[in-house]
Parts: structure tokens; sequence; C-alpha cells
């Protein structure tokens, strides 16, 4: 068996069944023939679905990035998460493992893939990277790590024999994003309130200040009755729950949650390092987990995939006033979106004190003023929640309202791009 360096391959675009072929050039008709038989030489895929991938990857950035960079690493990396990487390897004991593999990060000098095996270090191998316009560039590479991952996948390192141009692969230094909505979305800001349920002070101080980092306004409650009172009241992009919660714990509190007809994304935050918390968090049926050490921009992403796959992403873009643009115009629209928070945060009190009359006034000055300053759909949601308060007398009937207005109000924004007159 010739070795990989022996001869040149040509890349044919993947099957989704069985996978590409590499046909070796020059080769005789008749292997020729055999090697484009794709049920004669498949290729082994690894098949995990799209949400364990993102959460394996989420896993490995957030393990990663919370330890310090490693001085021997030459060249920077950029997130590389692509499907179906045809990857040939000649094994040190003879014979060519042909898979197709998963993408996790790249750079000049090698890349990190995801494949559901061990390839041994120092295997010679050969990998098609797409390229933006079409086709493939087939790279020559030697294995340089092989490590456990999660579950039967490891990740693999690869390095390259020549340096390559990360342009030439559609991911430029600025961008270092791969390009799906995910990606492009992770450094935008995450519209709403979280409620944090945690016993720990250390832990609420340090959650709070990242969730805050992240674009989230905070409720911080400290132990699961309390936390799953305060979800019926208000409306929450997301909960996150300390896996460290006394008794009744978090599982009961997730159960309790679901049973009153909460469906937007519960996540824990694990109270120790290593993958323990992270996997009871799964076994409960949370949408994710916070690992210890918190890194700030592994739990971003982990938040904005959690609440795009719970389908409350539709509603979450930024809400600009009609005067952006104009001269004069920012310190007014700064001064609106800094009354229109005091005021929800009045409300978020009064609907915890069962203070319909606290609520009314809120909702009554906000309507008053907002379309002055340009936000007029902050008007016409106090508006609204003005007519259910006074129809009803009822804050627990008002609530579908009063929340629009609470969720309305999260998404000002003072950007002078006049991009959505509100």
């Amino acid at each position: 068996m010739p070795r990989a360096g022996g001869f040149r391959f040509l890349f044919r675009v993947p099957d989704r069944r069985t996978g590409p072929a590499f046909l070796p050039i020059g080769c005789p008709a008749a292997v020729r023939l055999e090697a484009t038989d794709l049920d004669a030489n498949p290729f082994k895929r690894t098949d995990i679905t799209e949400a364990e991938r993102n959460r394996l990857l989420d896993k490995l950035d957030q393990s990663e990035l919370s330890r310090p960079r490693n001085p021997r690493r030459g060249t920077a990396r950029v997130e590389y998460r692509v499907r179906d990487i045809p990857l040939s390897v000649n094994h040190p004991g003879g014979g060519v493992g042909r898979y197709i593999v998963l993408g996790r990060n790249l750079s000049t000098g090698g890349v990190s893939l995801l494949h559901a095996g061990y390839i041994h270090p120092g295997s010679e191998c050969r990998l098609a990277l797409t390229l933006p316009r079409g086709g493939a560039k087939t790279l020559i590479g030697t294995v340089v790590f092989c490590r456990l991952a999660a579950g039967k996948i490891h990740e693999v390192g690869v390095q390259f024999k020549d340096k390559i141009d990360l342009a030439e692969f559609a991911v430029p230094e600025a961008k270092r994003l791969s390009d799906d909505p995910e990606s492009r979305a992770c450094s935008a800001p995450i519209h709403g309130t979280a409620l944090l349920i945690a016993a720990s002070e250390a832990q609420k101080r340090l959650l709070t200040t990242r969730l805050r980092q992240s674009g989230l306004d905070v409720t911080a409650v400290d132990n699961a009755g309390a936390g799953a009172d305060q979800a019926r009241l208000l409306p929450y992009r997301v909960i996150v729950c300390d896996m460290a919660l006394p008794e009744p714990g978090p599982e009961a509190l997730l159960k309790r949650l679901r049973e009153n007809g909460y469906t937007a994304p519960v996540v824990g935050a694990a109270a120790e390092e290593g993958p323990a918390d992270a996997q009871r968090a799964a076994d409960m049926g949370m949408n994710g987990c916070i690992q210890r050490p918190v890194n700030h921009d592994a739990m971003h992403r982990m938040l904005l995939r959690v609440i795009r796959e719970s389908g409350g992403a539709e509603a979450d873009a930024p809400i600009r006033s009609s005067m952006a643009g104009e001269t004069g115009a920012e310190e007014l629209i700064e001064f609106f979106i800094n009354h229109a928070r005091q005021a929800c945060a009045a409300i978020t009190s009064a609907v915890s004190a069962g203070d319909a009359a606290a609520v009314r006034k809120e909702c009554h000055g906000l309507k008053s003023i907002a379309g002055g300053y340009g936000f007029q759909s902050v008007g016409e949601a106090a508006k609204q929640a003005l007519t259910a308060l006074d129809a009803t007398m009822s804050i627990d009937e008002s609530m579908p309202k009063v929340q629009a207005l609470l969720n309305v109000c999260s998404r000002l924004s003072a950007d002078a791009v006049a991009g959505r007159a509100a």
C-alpha cells in the first residue's frame, strides 16, 4: 500500500450517504473504477446531531478558553465549525482509513477535528477543505494528537505540511467565525431578563456579572420556591439555576416550572469544575449548563443557542428611536432609555408585591412620553397594558400585555442606525 506522500488525490463532492472518494491520479483504470464506487469504498461518518455537536464544541471552547494560552502555539486559531470534511488516514500498521469528520477550529498551520474514533498520533493524512467559490483543496498533514472529547467522539489535531492562507477558506482574521446564523449573532447582546436562582452569594455575584455582560438584566433569588413563583409572574428569556441549589434542588424546580407551563430555556450553573454538573443538567432535561470556570464567550454562545432552539430569538431585534441620527437627539434617546429601564424595574417590583395601582402608574407614564422620544412601539405596548389593567383590575389577567411591554423596553437601543423606527 503506497504511503500518503506517494500520490495525489482528486476530490469529489460528498454523497450524503457514504461520503466522498479520494481518487489517486495515474492509478490503473480498474483500480480507479473501484475507487469511485462509494459502496466499495465508503467513508465512515462522524454522525451526531447539530445540537449534540454544538453542545460538545461549546463545552470544549469553554474548557479551553478558561486556561492560559499555550506559549508553544505559534499561530492564532479561528473558529471553523464545518461539517462533512473528508479525511483519509494512513494507519501506522497498514491500511487506509476514510472518514467524514467535523471541524472545530483552523489555523494557518493546522486544524482541529471531531471524529468518532481513535487515530494514532504520527499518522499521515489528507483532508479536503471546501473553498467558498466551489470545489475543495486537498491538504497534507500529520496527526499530532487525538484525545477523547465525549462518549466515542475524539478531538483530532492535524498539523499541515505547508501553511495555508485562512482567507482562502473564507475565515479572515477580522471575522474569526464560521458563516452560520449563530456565529454571526455571537457578539450581539441578548435582550431581556434572566432569572438567576442561586443560594451562594459568591455564585450570584459572578453569574450576575457575566449575564449582564451578555446584555441581560438579572433578577436573582436564593431558593427554588421563590424561583418558581417568580417565573410565573414575569417574562424571562432564560432561567439559570445553580446545580448546588439546596433541597428541593434543581431537578424538582425544573419539574415544577414545566408543570406550570414555563417553556423558555432553563440552564444549569455548575458548582464545581469538571463534567459532572453538566451531565446532571443534561440528564434532568435542562437546555444547557454554564461550566466552571465561567468563560463569558462560551457562556454567551451557549445562551444564544438555547434561546434560538427554544424559538425565543424571533423578537430579539433592537428597537431604535425614529429620531436616531438627528442632531442633538443622542442625549434625549439615552435619557428615555434610562427612564424606561427604571420604569420597568418599578413595574417588576410592583408585580411581585401585587400592587396593581403602581403597575398602572408606570405604564401610564411610559404611554404619555414614549412617542415624543421616537419610541412609538413603547407607547403602544404601554397603552395595551393600561387597557388590560383597566378592564380586568387584575395583575394576573393583565400579565401577557405587561410582559409584552417589558419585552419591548428590554430591546431599546441608542444606536444611531435608523434601521427600525419604533
